[in-house]
């Protein structure tokens, strides 16, 4: 049977999009950790091996080799920063993961080639080994095997390359330090998925609270206060954009008589079937909201009055055809508007209200269209 406690230390809590997600936030954090210590390596190794150390011998050349890598490392991490890939596939993955896999290499690499009459772990490999555990951030079972081949490869090749590496000691020192920073990589990951768990909470409440405040609470679309949002950004869209826009106003006929005989719980039936009926039947682009009582408003963007003239004819046929669960016809009345250069919001929803009273005055059941 499988221990959750320590199972969950190997499987992420999130769903496949939040999943997707935290992916790829730890790819852009591992990728600006790269950009930062391969720009400052690539410096630091250059002038390490051109002014301190013989360039000509075995670890000039090492420090050039690195300088060399950490140029590309740091070309290539600047590259993806600037584009900010939306896909990050495997290939990326890798990538990140080669950035330690490399200081690995030149980390042992060095530690084999030094001489003296004793040996030591030396800083480099150190270094190396728990900067890969506190500044990137890796899965457990990533880190796991990152550091238990590399442990193996440096305690194999360690006695073969340096004569006075012949005491146990060394094994015990590189085995328990390799263990520690395993154990500050999960941490340090753990850690990570608390914060994105966190952000997740914060985000899921605010986007509650966005649903509340912009949400009519009984018919489930947007509530008057979202709809003058709405509206205010479509008019300012089609000043500066000189973009055409119509609005479609329509309410219940004789709504408080279907009140009166069937109740208030029907009547509140009926207007979430209408909200459901006109939701289903707008366009994508077109925004559709309860104005207040048994009145509904349309916002159509880009949209002329007679294109908007048809989404209404359109609906007022749809609800006259539904039944709505009452033996008695239940039908609407619509006014339409469509913006005219110079027009205020206030000058556009009079005369689309004005159609709708028009439409009341007629014989309701049709749709009015303002001139």
């Amino acid at each position: 049977m499988e221990n959750p406690n320590i199972w969950k230390y190997f499987r992420l809590p999130f769903n496949q999009q939040q999943n997707a997600e935290f992916t790829e936030k730890i790819f852009f954090h591992n990728n600006s950790a790269i950009l930062l210590f391969s720009s400052f390596l690539a410096v630091e190794q250059l002038i390490y091996g051109l002014f301190v150390i013989d360039p000509l011998s075995t670890t000039g050349k090492i420090h050039l080799l690195s300088a060399l890598v950490m140029s590309v490392y740091a070309v290539i991490s600047f590259i993806i920063r600037r584009n900010s890939p939306q896909n990050i596939s495997w290939i990326l993955k890798f990538y990140t993961l080669s950035f330690g896999l490399f200081g690995f290499y030149i980390a042992i690499t060095r530690s084999l080639i030094q001489s003296g009459n004793f040996f030591t772990i030396p800083t480099v490999y150190i270094a190396v080994l728990y900067g890969f555990a506190v500044i990137f951030y890796f899965s457990p079972s990533t880190t796991f095997v990152i550091y238990t081949i590399t442990a193996a490869i440096f305690m194999y090749l360690l006695p073969r390359y340096q004569p006075v590496a012949t005491e146990m000691t060394y094994v015990q020192d590189i085995v328990a330090n390799n263990i520690i920073a395993w154990m500050a990589s999960v941490l340090n990951y753990r850690r990570y998925i608390k914060i994105f768990e966190n952000q997740l909470t914060i985000r899921e409440t605010n986007e509650r609270l966005e649903y509340l405040s912009t949400t009519d609470v009984l018919t489930k679309v947007y509530n008057r206060r979202k709809l003058e949002t709405i509206l205010k950004n479509t008019h300012e869209k089609s000043l500066n954009q000189e973009a055409h826009y119509s609005l479609i106003i329509l309410d219940i006929d004789h709504f408080k008589q279907i009140n009166d005989s069937y109740g208030h719980a029907k009547g509140d039936e009926i207007l979430v079937e209408m909200a459901e009926l006109i939701r289903k039947n707008t366009r994508k682009q077109d925004q559709i909201g309860r104005w207040g009582g048994e009145e509904f408003l349309i916002i159509c963007p880009d949209t002329r009055a007679e294109d908007a003239y048809h989404v209404a004819e359109k609906i007022r046929k749809l609800v006259q055809n539904n039944s709505f669960g009452l033996p008695d016809e239940i039908t609407i009345s619509l006014g339409v508007a469509s913006y005219k250069t110079g027009d205020h919001i206030q000058d556009l929803m009079k005369r689309a209200d004005r159609s709708m009273y028009n439409a009341k005055e007629q014989g309701r059941n049709m749709v009015k269209k303002s001139v």
